[in-house]
């Protein structure tokens, strides 16, 4: 039950009261949701769709308010469907996206960087270099991707937990163990032990090295990973691998606008951390950028010079529109697809600590025999 939809005859997203205004020519202020006509509702259901997965026919719900106080508004008007597309961001029963945290404000005006993002897409739409529409099929776009790329998500939380514990398998300047080093009066059992378990798990460690970028968030994101899969337990994931070349495109776009804007302090780390709301916004105007120009990073460039060199644009809030970010949280979605993939390999759970520290038995007892 999305608060805003997608107007195919005006091209944009508006919610119920936007629409009602710009379908009576008349202010924001005298689009009232109670008093509807029947032609309006006619055009509503013929016309609007859903901006997550574009199924129509939607009613409009208006205000619901308090029984025991009809000042109170206790929710917003809304659109309702029917129906919804599988993983579409509005299949539940709500008003919120699901993918909340993936989408942004463009026309957001609370510091210097959101506002120079908002005055960057206003020259973008005012150019003719993407619009509403766009922003629109890059939303389907990415419901594609994951409709066609999800997997049920059936980690349990003990494989997670031993999933935490594997040693790093940076390359260790020491020879591996051998007996003779337990007859050293100050050898330490210890230091061999995970070297042993990583000789000994060939496969899991071969996984692990396919991406070594999910590998990274798996040990700076543990909370955040075991949250989701508690969240998603028995449900469909998406599994960001298929969307790899989409990832770096963007984020190398990102690193060189930011390169650019010179006008902005940027915070320290900025791209270091992808979760944060201020690198979303950027990324979501980098993923624009290439979408809008079918992922030739050369034209995505082309376009945000023309943009940089075009002025000012005249209406600051043209750039009104919800942008999405593709790739939030992509670094702890491939973490999780990868404890999936040493799943296979372990189908029958992971056993870490406990055989770390057995090895480490086994070598005490050849330095302390008896």
């Amino acid at each position: 039950m999305p608060i805003s939809a997608y107007s195919m005859t005006l091209k944009g997203e508006y919610d119920v009261v936007q629409l009602l205004a710009r379908l009576n020519n008349s202010s924001s202020a005298n689009g009232d949701p109670t008093q509807i006509s029947q032609a309006n509702r006619d055009f509503i259901a013929g016309d609007v769709v859903c901006p997550g997965c574009g199924l129509g026919s939607p009613i409009v719900v208006a205000s619901g308010r308090s029984k025991s106080d009809p000042k109170h508004i206790t929710s917003q008007p809304h659109f309702r469907f029917p129906e919804h597309l599988e993983l579409c961001e509005f299949e539940a029963d709500g008003t919120t996206s699901s993918l909340d945290d993936h989408l942004v404000t463009f026309s957001s005006t609370k510091s210097a960087l959101t506002r120079m993002v908002g005055d960057r897409v206003s020259k973008g739409i005012e150019l003719g270099i993407f619009s509403q529409e766009t922003m629109r099929n890059m939303r389907q776009w990415f419901l594609e991707v994951r409709r066609t790329h999800s997997y049920r998500c059936e980690i349990d939380q003990d494989f997670l937990a031993e999933m935490f514990r594997l040693p790093y398998d940076y390359q260790s300047p020491l020879p591996k163990f051998t007996p003779a080093m337990a007859r050293l009066p100050d050898f330490d059992p210890n230091e061999f032990g995970n070297q042993k378990f990583i000789d000994e798990n060939e496969d899991i460690y071969e996984v692990l090295s396919r991406d070594r970028h999910a590998v990274h968030f798996m040990r700076q994101n543990q909370n955040i990973i075991t949250t989701r899969v508690k969240r998603n337990a028995g449900a469909l994931i998406f599994d960001p691998s298929s969307t790899q070349l989409e990832y770096r495109q963007v984020r190398q776009l990102a690193h060189f606008i930011v390169g650019q804007e010179r006008s902005v302090n940027w915070p320290s780390k900025f791209l270091s951390d992808e979760r944060k709301p201020l690198y979303s916004l950027v990324s979501a105007f980098s993923a624009l950028l290439l979408f809008s120009n079918n992922g030739d990073m050369d034209r995505a460039i082309e376009a945000y010079v023309s943009i940089r060199t075009s002025g000012d644009p005249v209406d600051r809030m043209g750039g009104n529109i919800i942008g999405l970010n593709p790739f939030f949280d992509h670094g702890v979605l491939s973490a999780i697809a990868m404890a999936h993939e040493l799943r296979k390999v372990r189908p029958n759970g992971l056993v870490v600590s406990s055989r770390i520290e057995q090895i480490r038995n086994e070598i005490r007892s050849l330095v302390f025999p008896g």
